[in-house]
């Protein structure tokens, strides 16, 4: 990454890099180099023993061909089917249901219905990637549950429904359904045996006693739900229970505190904060959506049921909490051990979130989502003394006052906000001795960008500026996520884009 060999697109929570590419040089070696020994095809056009196989959609091809100069019928794609039967195929095959070869396949845009068909002979596939395919329907699927050896599946946008088929596939461990339109998922798949991730915005179909009983009493191997609509008459409290080796969970809670799910709800959220020690599972996290009938859901976590008990103490390592928040002080003193905390639309006052913060002692990243924070003053010497990174999200430029000697091992600050316009007066850049990047939304005006920069070029670490672009969540229940840009702010100063 030092000789922009490898370029970081995206970073984790804690600073640690999440997301990667080549640059476009050393791109083409790889490419070069994989396809010499047999590991990744690029395209159909010439025949080998790949274990990994890319397929482009039509239009994509088409445009190909015309750049080199190719016209009229010849130019336009073969039966797709009969590229995959000559591709895979050994050399010295000759009937057309011979099993294929490719132990992974991607495939991007359209496909031909060829393709779905000739999945069955693709018996040692393991790894199916269709997340970018955008005309794969239900019917299309069904080959798909009879691939026994499949261990990582994942389906595009116009997916809407899972048969109970999907209990054929033993070996599959990731099923990842967050660009699906699937709403509900089957018992059988969250039965599955080696099933260890499922990510989505799913419901869990109502199992019958006798489904409900074989399901408490088997073992449940899933590590990460992330994650699950949690309704009136909804089984997830119990089924949580008993999910042992669950180390990351996100749900949707859209029950009321008159539902009897309320409380079993909380009591499954407290057991599984509580069962951090428990396991060898290591750190875990909680994402908890709550609408404006749910609210108390915290403040029942964080109290025992029974008078005379001593308060709980949680081992999450990471907490996410969306909607209003009543009595997060309660909570707060549970989680000393908290690491990771993302706030969004909570409407805390500053002072009350303030006095809440002072109780996480080993907070090291904080991101505030509000539309405005201004009435948060961080004004103590050494306040929030473990915090390395802050990122702060609003929709109004009202952001909060941190005095110098606050925050004394801050290393990341971002300040995200569409329509900042110059520096903050409350938030001094040379008060952090440790800062290495600042990041602003990619939609600040160019002077605002270049008072960063200046700010910046005066700091003795000479921090980097960086521009992130927002991407709108796919519902109202989500936050909107920033990412980064492909250029960074010098170059947009140059080329003269805001």
């Amino acid at each position: 990454m030092d000789r922009n060999i490898i370029q970081p697109i995206d970073t984790s929570n804690r600073g640690e890099k999440k997301t990667c590419k080549p640059h476009g040089i050393m791109h083409q070696f790889m490419l070069y180099k994989s396809i010499s020994s047999n590991f990744i095809a690029p395209s159909l056009e010439n025949r080998g023993n790949f274990r990994h196989i890319m397929m482009e959609n039509q239009r994509n091809r088409r445009e190909d061909d015309m750049d080199h100069g190719a016209t009229g019928p010849a130019a336009s794609r073969p039966n797709l089917l009969n590229n995959l039967l000559r591709f895979f195929k050994p050399s010295n095959s000759t009937g057309p249901d011979e099993d294929l070869r490719p132990r992974s396949l991607t495939v991007f845009g359209s496909a031909e219905e060829a393709v779905y068909s000739d999945l069955i002979n693709c018996k040692l596939l393991k790894v199916l990637d269709l997340k970018e395919c955008n005309n794969l329907e239900d019917k299309h699927i069904n080959n798909i549950y009879k691939l026994l050896h499949l261990k990582y599946l994942t389906l595009g946008s116009s997916v809407r429904g899972l048969s109970d088929k999907m209990g054929n596939l033993h070996c599959l461990e990731t099923l990842d359904l967050r660009k699906t339109k699937v709403n509900t998922v089957p018992v059988e798949v969250i039965s599955l045996p080696h099933l260890a991730h499922l990510f989505g915005k799913v419901k869990l179909n109502k199992l019958s006693s006798k489904k409900l009983d074989k399901f408490l009493s088997g073992e449940c191997n899933l590590e990460t739900l992330s994650g699950v609509v949690v309704e009136r008459n909804s089984q997830f409290p119990e089924l949580m229970e008993h999910m042992k080796k669950l180390t990351k969970v996100k749900i949707w809670c859209v029950i009321t505190s008159t539902d009897g799910n309320y409380t079993k709800l909380s009591d499954a959220i407290r057991k599984f904060a509580q069962a951090g020690t428990d396991t060898s599972q290591g750190a875990r996290s909680l994402s908890l959506h709550l609408n404006a009938s749910s609210n108390e859901m915290v403040h029942l976590s964080a109290t025992s049921r029974k008078a005379g008990l001593a308060p709980p103490v949680f081992y999450l390592s990471s907490l996410k909490l969306q909607g209003r928040l009543t009595h997060f002080k309660e909570f707060a003193k549970a989680l000393s051990g908290l690491r990771e905390l993302c706030l969004t639309c909570t409407n805390l006052e500053g002072p009350i979130l303030l006095a809440c913060l002072r109780e996480l002692w080993c907070l090291v990243y904080l991101k505030l989502v509000e539309d405005r924070i201004d009435d948060l003053d961080i004004n103590l010497d050494g306040d929030l003394a473990s915090l390395q990174r802050l990122c702060i999200v609003v929709k109004q430029p009202r952001f909060p006052t941190i005095a110098q000697g606050a925050l004394p091992g801050l290393v990341s600050l971002h300040m995200l906000c569409k329509d900042l316009e110059g520096v903050c007066d409350g938030i001094k850049v040379e008060h952090f001795k440790h800062l290495r990047e600042v990041a602003l939304d990619s939609e600040v005006n160019q002077e605002t960008i270049e008072l960063w920069e200046n700010e910046a070029k005066e700091h003795p670490k000479r921090p980097k500026v960086l521009l992130l672009k927002r991407v709108e969540a796919a519902d109202t229940w989500s936050a909107a996520k920033y990412v980064a840009t492909d250029q960074r702010s010098s170059e947009l100063l140059v080329e003269g884009t805001p």
